[in-house]
């Protein structure tokens, strides 16, 4: 079994916090010599090398811990060469010597029974290449979806060569690392700004998931790790120091409803999840009066107490909740308006027009470039479902759902992830899309009724 040197890995996230957006040329030396260093290992041992990499990926301080930095960092995540990305091009070159060197260590069981996967991305690369030739895409949008597309297929390559017990340890050591970072970040003060004034801890990949999952991978861990891995994110939660988004907000609501389900035969548990919801209107309304400690903190709650008391038309509600609405509503309107889109949708590169002016007030700060304000097309979506049905149409989008529905109801902890990573996240960067691919191998390998809490 493939083993990695937890102690590398420690070095690793140390060194990633410490340096983070300062010393920058020591910073860059320090990521020539962790690519160096996987080159070595894996003319040594292709997985472990790969493993490494894919360790490495995972752990590094990426797009999130970046998100209003307009220089791209010289960490590991943001090294480039000619303006090129170095983690890029060595997970092509891993990829294409899997493919040419080590194919018999492929799953191939695993890859072909995901090529619906694939036959998806070659379909909306073709819808995109016609529609960006005829003018309805534009080509720097195809082309920037076109290289988020390929790290989906190298992910599930790279990731099949493993089996289940390397996967979990690597999840779980990554789990354990991703927390330690987390509190050395706090220690030493060294957090990224998300608004002006307000600072948060920093984020790798796993960070996303951390926060809601770290409870339920008791079984995982030893007992002693346990409890300290709660009781540190409990104390970044009542410190306000992990940032907490608008998609955050909605997975504590799906957390509620999983949590419902498998324990479903629990009256007590029922009872309990009932109270909660219950209860929400005066939990938004305590934290949005009180915490004033958080800027961001509040801000996200009103937009929960403002999409509550305005449910007839949530897309109006300030932030990113209420872009959510907007975005679906005006796909819905644009589809419309062009019939066609319902079936075929508009491939890779898609965009929509903000015919209603919904989107255009938060250009430049809400997600949206300026550019797509000037252009009056907007091309990332705020949701998994709402961009591949853009991008593919209403059919893609039906078998979506479908998809991703039965990871919520597999009853393991780590199919829920998988199910929050793909209805949420996993096409925002390369990064997520890794660990997707990873915690949806797991969910598979875990496929289980039994109840885990």
């Amino acid at each position: 079994m493939t083993k990695l040197n937890q102690y590398i890995l420690f070095v690793f996230v140390t060194l990633e916090v410490l340096l983070y957006n300062r010393f920058f040329a020591v910073q860059a030396a320090v990521s020539i010599i962790e690519y160096l260093f996987i080159l070595f290992v894996l003319a040594r041992d292709f997985k472990k090398g790969t493993l490494y990499f894919i360790a490495f990926s995972l752990l590094a301080m990426g797009k999130w811990s970046y998100v209003i930095t307009e220089e791209i960092p010289f960490n590991f995540w943001g090294l480039r060469f000619f303006n090129f990305s170095v983690n890029i091009f060595l997970s092509l070159f891993i990829f294409l010597r899997l493919i040419l060197k080590y194919k018999k260590n492929i799953d191939f069981d695993f890859v072909n029974r995901n090529r619906l996967i694939f036959i998806y991305l070659v379909f909306t690369f073709v819808i995109g290449l016609f529609s960006t030739l005829f003018g309805i895409n534009y080509h720097d949008d195809f082309i920037s979806d076109v290289f988020v597309s390929i790290p989906i297929i190298t992910s599930f390559y790279l990731i099949s060569i493993y089996s289940h017990k390397e996967l979990q340890n690597l999840a779980v050591l990554c789990i354990k690392l991703t927390t330690y970072s987390m509190l050395l970040s706090y220690l030493f003060n060294i957090e990224f700004e998300y608004s002006e004034g307000e600072y948060f801890v920093l984020m790798n990949s796993f960070a996303f998931i951390v926060p809601f999952s770290i409870f339920f991978f008791r079984k995982y861990l030893k007992k002693e790790e346990y409890i300290i891995q709660v009781c540190v994110i409990a104390f970044l939660f009542i410190t306000g120091k992990i940032f907490l988004s608008g998609k955050l907000m909605i997975i504590i609501v799906l957390l509620i409803l999983w949590l419902i389900y498998i324990n479903r035969k629990s009256t007590i548990a029922i009872a309990v999840a009932t109270s909660l919801f219950l209860i929400t209107p005066v939990i938004i309304e305590g934290v949005t009066n009180y915490v004033n400690s958080n800027v961001v903190l509040q801000w996200k709650f009103k937009q929960i107490e403002s999409g509550l008391s305005n449910y007839n038309n949530l897309m109006l509600t300030e932030g990113s909740l209420g872009n959510l609405f907007a975005e679906g509503y005006l796909i819905q309107d644009h589809f419309k308006q062009n019939k066609r889109y319902f079936v075929m949708g508009k491939g890779l590169g898609a965009g929509i027009p903000d015919k209603f002016q919904l989107l255009s007030v938060t250009a430049g700060a809400g997600g949206y470039k300026i550019e797509d304000l000037n252009r009056n097309n907007y091309h990332i979506m705020h949701l998994s479902l709402l961009d591949l049905a853009l991008k593919g149409g209403y059919l893609w989008g039906a078998l979506f759902i479908f998809f991703v529905c039965r990871f919520f109801f597999m009853g393991n902890i780590f199919s829920f992830v998988t199910f929050i990573l793909l209805f949420m996240v996993y096409y925002t960067s390369k990064e997520m899309i890794l660990i997707t691919v990873l915690f949806y191998r797991l969910s598979i390998f875990n496929n289980s009724t039994r109840k885990l809490i």
